[in-house]
């Protein structure tokens, strides 16, 4: 299929990308966009090539026109791409899940789209709303790139105000039908399938759309029930039945499971577990929908818990708008529980909350350096709340704090240094198993770890021995400060630390490799193959520079002298310091 024509024309990249992706779908083999100006700007190479074009003579099997300035925005329903149909024709469809990404709807592009949207709305999403971005570069232009007319903020900050789920790292995701982002029932996705199972559970219904119609479709105001619907079910009441616990003659009745239920007009929805005592034990929920100049007002009955409320830093924070507004949230019913539990997001694993902030008496939240992070915000808590992503695709949010740290010294008197700023994260995501739950910032910032406890012993050295990625975890890394860190003894290579104007990291210059006994000078090649094996391998990256990442560091002792400005390395087993 060849797409031509002054709108084609006018189209980016990512852009012709998305279109020529489809063709799959509607039966063709490929899709072609005559190379033009944009093309040959895109492609930047000095590498000879040759365009290719249709020839002026050649025929086609079919020609369709269109005019663009007559189409709407079109959706795919389940379960078929082919199955079209205008997105304003399924407004009243409940949906329980949004999914922007793949390779079809997860570019950078993509991502502003979504961005503009929520941008120009100013609301929160409604249902959870997943971004999983198409390859590392966009999950990087997420957190650097502003979006025009923002005022400096990036793609990351809006889907953060927005209420989305964090930024997931870049993989196939729901193309997949694997991860916890693909269990959707009905679920809106800028994805390219939407076969049954295509995203997880076969009874899933998957609507196609663009990332303008996806997003537009999470601030649709919606609820979500999800129960065990062996023992409970859902049924919508008027006031006096709330009152009395009568589900004979309920409004609606849902029975699901996880029931999507659309509240479109102002006042108070009735709702309750229809089984016998379980509306009396407090299986009951009276919501309030106020007009969008309000913030949204539940208000649970008598007998129920604020158990598993969300973190304080999650709360709905208030906004204006000339729809409704609801607070979009998840009823809990566990049979071996009285109470309803209201929560904003399922409540965290316990078994990973390694810091509890109510039993640290010596924690306090801390705000008199916010400004010295780049990706932060105020809270109208006024708290300090920052997101910072990794080039290993870790992200860690939360709240900037101070706690009290000690050390072990080797004059066998603890060090304590009080007041070192750290972040409390209460949503850490990407490389992480489950025995990890944050990242110990190693640059040259003024916040880093590193940065603030030299400053305090009066020290410009440190060094440390990483344990492997699957090492258990009752096995820790050490780190070592000021004087008895240097690394020395046989096998220590040396390398100057270069300066940028960037203190962040710490820049060295890769002279060579070695495979075997052979050392490649600037390892300008791949060195062949020794003994049939092929020890090593580079690969270009997008990026400005490469990342020693800290999984090739484990099981070095690696030492830096700041003073010299000089970093150390020593092959060493970690596991055993």
């Amino acid at each position: 299929m060849e797409f031509v024509g002054t709108t084609v024309e006018s189209l980016n990249m990512e852009e012709r990308m998305t279109l020529c992706n489809m063709v799959v779908e509607a039966g063709g083999k490929n899709g072609v966009v005559p190379a033009d100006s944009a093309t040959f700007k895109c492609l930047e190479t000095s590498v000879a090539y040759e365009p290719v074009y249709s020839d002026k003579q050649a025929s086609f099997l079919t020609e369709y026109r269109f005019d663009v300035s007559k189409l709407e925005p079109l959706v795919a329903k389940p379960r078929s791409a082919d199955n079209r149909a205008l997105a304003r024709e399924c407004k009243d469809v409940n949906i329980d899940r949004v999914y922007i990404g793949s390779c079809t709807g997860g570019k950078t592009e993509d991502f502003l789209a979504a961005a503009n949207v929520f941008l120009a709305s100013g609301r929160k999403v409604k249902v959870p709303t997943f971004l999983v971005p198409a390859t590392q570069k966009v999950w990087m232009d997420l957190y650097t790139l502003r979006v025009p007319g923002s005022g400096g903020k990036t793609c990351s900050q809006i889907f953060e105000e927005a209420g989305c789920d964090t930024l997931a790292s870049p993989t196939c995701g729901a193309c997949m039908g694997g991860p916890k982002d693909t269990y959707a029932r009905v679920c809106v996705s800028t994805t390219n399938r939407n076969f049954p199972g295509r995203m997880g559970h076969k009874e899933g219904q998957i609507y196609l759309a663009s990332p303008y119609t996806a997003a537009a479709s999470a601030l649709t105001d919606t609820i979500v029930f999800e129960y065990n619907n062996q023992f409970h079910n859902v049924k919508q009441v008027t006031d006096q039945d709330f009152q009395s616990c009568n589900a004979t003659s309920a409004i609606a009745v849902y029975t699901t499971g996880s029931d999507s239920i659309t509240l479109k007009t102002p006042g108070h929805y009735y709702f309750l577990c229809g089984f016998p005592g379980h509306c009396e034990a407090g299986q009951k929920l009276d919501i309030m929908v106020a007009p969008g100049s309000l913030s949204p007002s539940p208000r649970p009955s008598a007998g129920s818990s604020s158990h598993n409320s969300p973190h304080p830093d999650d709360q709905i924070q208030r906004n204006s708008a000339s729809s409704l507004q609801i607070l979009s949230f998840k009823l809990w019913l566990a049979l071996v529980s009285i109470a309803i539990f209201v929560v904003v997001e399922e409540a965290e694993d316990k078994d990973r909350q390694f810091f509890n902030i109510i039993l640290a008496t010596t924690y306090e939240k801390h705000t008199e350096q916010c400004h010295l992070l780049d990706t932060v915000s105020c809270s109208s808590q006024q708290l300090c709340n920052y997101t910072y992503g990794y080039g290993g695709s870790q992200l860690t949010k939360g709240v900037l704090a101070t706690e009290k740290i000690t050390f072990g010294s080797t004059s066998g008197n603890p060090t304590v240094l009080d007041d070192i700023v750290f972040g409390c994260g209460h949503n850490n995501t990407g490389g992480f198993n489950e025995n990890e739950m944050g990242l110990v910032g190693l640059g040259g910032r003024n916040l880093s770890l590193t940065s603030q406890i030299c400053s305090r012993l009066g020290t410009n050295k440190f060094s440390y021995c990483s344990v492997p990625f699957r090492t258990n975890p009752n096995i820790t890394s050490k780190i070592h400060f000021g004087s008895g860190s240097e690394v020395s003894g046989d096998d220590v290579v040396s390398t100057p630390i270069v300066p940028k104007d960037d203190p962040t990291y710490h820049f060295v210059t890769l002279e060579g490799i070695s495979v075997g006994n052979k050392f490649i000078q600037q390892a300008r090649s791949i060195p062949p193959p020794l003994d049939g094996v092929l020890c090593f391998s580079m690969l270009p990256v997008d990026a400005d520079v490469g990342i020693y990442g800290n999984f090739a560091q484990s099981n070095y002792f690696i030492g830096y002298d700041l003073d010299k400005q000089i970093v150390s390395f020593k092959p060493a087993d970690c596991t055993k310091q």
